[in-house]
């Protein structure tokens, strides 16, 4: 048995959560190897949505492209029901004008998995398979891992962290003997993806509701005609056994049978049949092994949410695990993936509990209610925007997290600490580019934006600049500053300043940032959410949080966060 040298983090399973991870710590400048069990990639389509969110967090990877190119953007969803339509939601009649990308994208899970290994190939990194974790054990100074190879040989790995991004039935969950809880749905599903003769839209999903249960139509290469149904079926299976996967002939009946239009299959390219459970662990963090994704957290795939929170698991602990290894960051600031992960997935297993109950009702009297309430609801267009803001992860925030922190001297309004720093076009005072926040963002240290207000004086450029001063003379290996400026008047007042200044012409950032009133000072961290605000302009606050709440010190200006 040989053993291998020390590396940041083992990760075990090669799905999209752990290529996320595996190419966020390799972008952050963290060693890691990712290992899974299966001799090649799964061929499944399995999971299809990328939502909007999460195509920020690619953009910001550096991985948005292919996903484009490939997918089907998703800008439209029908609902069916007693027949008729009940109701039509096109996100682009929506004001979505703040978004980058206001849809979402419809792309099979081999797809996703091939573009991502990929990526992390041009980072220099591999997934190495077949190969399985045996055992593990923690000491002090990190994880002792068994690997077994294909030719049945092992491998030690020591690695600081081991993370668990092997599914659902997570080896590293069992032999923890974490509870797994939750409940599983008494009903079968169906997935077939099968070419449809017929053409349908190519850019929305039909959802419809039948007595005998919901049915849903993905497009997939919709040019082709290949679409992906799914349904829920009562076959009468005991709900402790995994159900047979369904005939095409059984596929056709029900399609037929709950189609409320003319559409017949041709010929079918893949039949699954699963059961839907919704299950959490209590803890993601045990010391030095964290679980993530589907390991973590599984519920009904009920408005796609899955495949993103997994990734977006990962992409919030990558770049704290890279601080804290790089001696940057306190070892407690990891602490901050559970406070801020697990309260996400436990309200996601609420909602899409109640979407997957609402769906699939089968007393007549509440199916005639819900059907009669869904246009009335989904009709308004401010119960649409919300609606595609909540399923696109939008609204995700970590405002109750006791790592992030604020000083703002205005109540109320629509952006707090812990949210999703909003986006936003700017011109590059140096070249009079257009420059968007979310480019600055790419930036992996945190990123501070001092906004000079709508009608500053020369005291706030004053002010901004001492702060800036300040962050680059003793933070600048983990913090890059950047003016915001009303228009380029103030430019004078900058002469011979250091940090780069961006012009808010048209003033869209500062209302973004609730930032008018007056000088501020906004603190973006690597995964693109508010970590502190201030309002006045806070010098002390921003390196007490930097301080007191991720563990930076003013000695840890000579390491390198790259």
């Amino acid at each position: 048995m040989k053993t291998n040298t020390n590396i940041d983090a083992l990760i075990i399973g090669a799905g999209p959560v752990g290529l996320t991870m595996a190419s966020e710590l390799t972008r952050y400048g963290a060693t890691c190897r990712i290992i899974d069990k299966l001799p090649t990639p799964s061929p499944f389509s399995k999971a299809l949505g990328v939502q909007v969110r999460t195509l920020e967090v690619f953009e910001d990877m550096g991985v948005l492209e292919p996903f484009l190119e490939e997918g089907v953007k998703l800008v439209g969803i029908n609902l069916f029901g007693d027949g008729k339509k009940l109701a039509h939601i096109r996100f682009d009649a929506l004001d979505l004008s703040d978004l980058p990308y206001p849809f979402g994208v419809l792309l099979p899970q081999s797809h996703t998995e091939r573009i991502l290994m990929a990526h992390l190939a041009k980072q220099g990194g591999a997934v190495e398979r077949p190969k399985e974790l045996v055992r593990f054990s923690e000491d002090a100074g990190g994880i002792e891992a068994v690997v077994q190879c294909a030719d049945g040989t092992q491998e030690t790995v020591r690695a600081a962290y081991l993370i668990a991004c092997d599914g659902a039935s997570s080896t590293i969950r069992q032999t923890l003997g974490l509870s797994f809880n939750g409940d599983t749905y008494k009903e079968a599903f169906w997935a077939a993806d099968v070419m449809l003769r017929e053409a349908l839209p190519g850019t929305e999903v039909n959802t419809i509701f039948h007595p005998d249960g919901v049915m849903m139509m993905f497009p997939l290469r919709p040019e082709e005609r290949l679409y992906r149904l799914a349904m829920n079926v009562d076959t009468g299976e005991p709900i402790a056994e995994r159900p047979k996967p369904p005939t095409l002939e059984q596929v056709k009946d029900v399609l037929a049978k709950r189609a409320p239009f003319p559409v017949e299959i041709a010929e079918s390219h893949w039949l699954s049949a699963f059961r839907i459970h919704h299950r959490k662990i209590e803890q993601y963090q045990h010391g030095r092994i964290f679980l993530c994704g589907d390991a973590a957290h599984i519920h009904s795939p009920m408005g796609g949410q899955g495949m993103n929170t997994g990734i977006q698991d990962a992409y919030n602990l990558a770049w704290k695990i890279a601080l804290v290894q790089k001696g940057l960051a306190a070892e407690e600031f990891l602490e901050s993936y559970h406070a801020e992960r697990e309260p996400i997935a436990e309200d996601l297993l609420k909602t899409t509990d109640r979407a997957t109950r609402g769906a699939t009702l089968r007393n007549p009297i509440a199916q005639k209610i819900r059907n009669r309430i869904v246009p009335l609801v989904a009709g308004t267009e401010a119960v649409q925007e919300k609606m595609m803001r909540t399923m696109g992860e939008l609204t995700v925030n970590y405002r109750e997290s006791r790592f992030t922190a604020e000083s703002w001297k205005v109540r109320g309004g629509d952006i707090a600490a812990g949210d999703r720093a909003p986006d936003a076009v700017l011109n590059n005072a140096a070249n009079d580019d257009t420059v968007r926040l979310f480019e600055v963002f790419k930036d992996i240290r945190f990123v501070a934006l001092l906004f000079a207000g709508a009608n500053p004086d020369e005291a706030d450029i004053r002010h901004l600049r001492r702060i800036a001063r300040e962050l680059r003379e003793d933070y600048s290996s983990v913090v890059e500053t950047r003016f915001i400026l009303p228009n380029e008047d103030f430019m004078r007042l900058l002469e011979h300043e250091e940090t780069p200044a961006l012009i808010d012409a048209s003033n869209h950032a500062h209302l973004r940032y609730e930032a008018s009133i007056g000088a501020s000072l906004y603190l973006i961290r690597p995964d693109g959410y508010i970590a502190y605000r201030s309002l006045p302009a806070d010098i002390e606050g921003v390196i007490a949080y930097l301080q007191n709440v991720v563990g930076i010190r003013e000695a840890a200006q000579e390491a390198v966060f790259a």
